[in-house]
Parts: structure tokens; C-alpha cells; sequence
């Protein structure tokens, strides 16, 4: 894991130049991680985790196909795992 500065504003890119990686962003402030995402082999996104209830699902992911959100669903064992490993990364 590579932090960059909380107070700069990111986002997640659309695809990553290296694949087979996870993606973290972290609210401004830096209190909390804000959004992962997953992407394959083919460096393209796979998923997109929030943290923020903006779906009334808590925190939860939307898969992705063809550059877009396509189904929006509780965050499975394994995501909770990875947002835990992020919020804990010291």
C-alpha cells in the first residue's frame, strides 16, 4: 500500500495500468477509508466498495462491466476483510 496525501482529492481510476491490484480512498479528513475498488487482470474495475449509505445498503459495493456500475449489494466476508485490513493499516 502506497498513502498519498487524505486532504488531496482522488478518485478511483476507471482502470489501473497495473493489474490484479486494489484501490483505496480515504475521506478528506482522513478518518475513514471512503471507496476501494478491485481491479483484474485486464485492468479493468471489477467492483467499487462505499463506505458512505448512499444506497441504504451501509457500506456496500456495485460490480462492474463495460466501465459501469451494474448491481448494487452488501459487501460480502472477503470485502469486509479488505475495508478492515485498509482501516487498520498502520
Amino acid at each position: 500500500m502506497t498513502p498519498k496525501n487524505p486532504k488531496a482529492g482522488v478518485k478511483l481510476p476507471e482502470e489501473s495500468h497495473t493489474p490484479n491490484k486494489v484501490y483505496a480512498t480515504f475521506y478528506k479528513d482522513g478518518h475513514d477509508v471512503k471507496a476501494i475498488a478491485k481491479y483484474g487482470s485486464d485492468g479493468k474495475k471489477i467492483w467499487e466498495m462505499h463506505t458512505i449509505d448512499h444506497k441504504n445498503l451501509g457500506p456496500h459495493y456495485h460490480k462492474w462491466k463495460d466501465g459501469k456500475p451494474i448491481s448494487d449489494k452488501p459487501l460480502t466476508k472477503e470485502m469486509w476483510d479488505i475495508l478492515n485490513k485498509i482501516r487498520n493499516y498502520k
